[in-house]
């Protein structure tokens, strides 16, 4: 059976990255080359691409695919997803009382809420202690802490961070309605142009803001960016992120994070981030 779409798209990108750390190739060119394959609908494997660009030649990439099978495993078997996440529903964590569940992720439980007498909707994000040995930024609660301070209509306010017993808690407001510009992607698959600039546009404003605050977002990607009823667009979740599967390859441990789509070239080589890597993971989305 072959691998997904999604799967697929994962090992061409590390392909392409390794591909980079090895010097076989440029960041534009890695870029030039992930681009068409996404306007091509991913039709055409990445090793493909690099060949016909005369980029890469035969032996180099069975080398690269050789390593990059020798180093990789499965998530499947690990998955770190909460099996309860609704024994939680009715009760209350920092003044939140969740009332349903929105979304999970390894590690990481959400869920739709309320302060005692506000009746506009919070997200209350628990993050389990053991994501620590598994990859979350050490830092990461500086950075969320940072962002309290950050109040802007393109940025989702942040509203509390603290320690609970075997979670972090972060509270944010949540716009009634809200979805994830990657569901919408799913929906649509191409945004008219006109749309495009405009969403473009507006998280540019969201990353300005968080940039003036000394913040990087670390892991800009469309499931971080939240579309309001009303068409406002909201960056969210900055400086929650993880280091990816195989980033060691690269790189010394704890040097690499983010989500492998929209690291930047020089991040995935084991630079800090900065303004410009957040900037890059805008032009991949």
């Amino acid at each position: 059976m072959g691998m997904s779409t999604k799967g697929t798209q994962e090992h061409d990108l590390w392909l392409g990255r390794l591909a980079l750390a090895r010097g076989l190739i440029t960041g534009p060119q890695l870029t030039e080359a992930l681009l068409l394959q996404s306007r091509t609908g991913m039709r055409k494997p990445l090793d493909a691409l690099l060949a016909d660009k005369g980029w890469v030649d035969a032996d180099s990439l069975e080398s690269l695919k050789e390593q990059l099978a020798g180093g990789q495993t499965s998530k499947a078997s690990s998955p770190h997803l909460d099996p309860e996440p609704e024994r939680r529903l009715s009760s209350i964590y920092l003044k939140v009382l969740c009332d349903s569940v929105l979304d999970q992720q390894p590690f990481i439980v959400s869920y739709v809420g309320r302060y005692p007498r506000d009746p506009e909707p919070v997200c209350l994000h628990l993050i389990d202690k053991q994501a620590i040995r598994h990859g979350l930024w050490m830092d990461f609660l500086e950075a969320v802490r940072a962002s309290q301070s950050v109040d802007h209509p393109n940025v989702v306010r942040v509203l509390d961070v603290d320690t609970l017993d075997d979670a972090f808690g972060i509270v944010t407001r949540q716009p009634k309605g809200a979805i994830t510009l990657e569901s919408l992607l799913q929906r649509v698959r191409r945004l008219k142009l006109s749309e495009a600039l405009r969403i473009t546009r507006e998280i540019a404003r969201g990353l300005t803001a968080l940039h003036a605050a000394k913040v990087n977002h670390r892991d800009l990607r469309p499931a971080r960016i939240l579309l309001s009823p009303k068409g406002n667009v909201l960056v969210s979740l900055a400086g929650v992120t993880f280091s990816p599967e195989g980033a060691e390859q690269f790189g010394f441990k704890g040097s690499i994070f983010g989500s492998p789509h929209w690291i930047a070239p020089e991040c995935l080589k084991g630079s800090p981030p900065d303004p410009k890597s957040d900037v890059y993971a805008l032009g991949v989305i």
